[in-house]
């Protein structure tokens, strides 16, 4: 199962580099309601659920900016001010490494890891096991959100991406 979770997880990088292809970097953090999450909060919070991916599988990543917990981890509401967030190219940088690491980890991982207990005991009620977590986190979150920047993207009056 683990080479479907992966080749999905590669497919939803190559999604995320054409859904912010074409957005200007003043526009990044644009928003067309009060806390929608913009593109540029879309990709840091990906970047940091890559970083708590590997993480929870034992590899140690480079670490992230002071501020970017505080920009984009949990209960961080994304900001209209474009002067906040990092640059385009060092949101899809990082997400990208991300992604490299985590993918590297997944493909050499023992099958008997899978049915593991969730590292984190206060998801284990939604992620009862290292297997189900991963699949989430590399599948169904990942697309929720590229899902919230495709739709910013038609609000806004961009094209459809495929």
């Amino acid at each position: 199962m683990l080479p479907y979770v992966i080749k999905t997880y590669q497919n939803d990088l190559a999604y995320a580099r054409k859904l912010v292809a074409d957005i200007p970097e003043d526009r990044m953090a644009e928003q067309p309601a009060p806390e929608v999450n913009h593109p540029a909060f879309i990709l840091g919070h990906l970047v940091g659920t890559d970083a708590f991916t590997a993480q929870i599988l034992g590899i140690k990543t480079p670490p992230m900016p002071e501020n970017w917990a505080k920009l984009f981890g949990l209960g961080a509401k994304p900001q209209a001010d474009r002067r906040l967030y990092p640059t385009k190219a060092e949101l899809l940088a990082r997400l990208e490494d991300g992604h490299r690491l985590v993918t590297e980890a997944v493909a050499k991982l023992p099958a008997g890891r899978l049915a593991e207990p969730f590292p984190m005991e206060q998801m284990r009620e939604f992620v009862p096991t290292l297997g189900d977590g991963l699949v989430f986190l590399m599948t169904a979150h990942e697309a929720t959100h590229l899902g919230q920047l495709s739709a910013w993207r038609r609000v806004l009056g961009f094209p459809s991406v495929m």
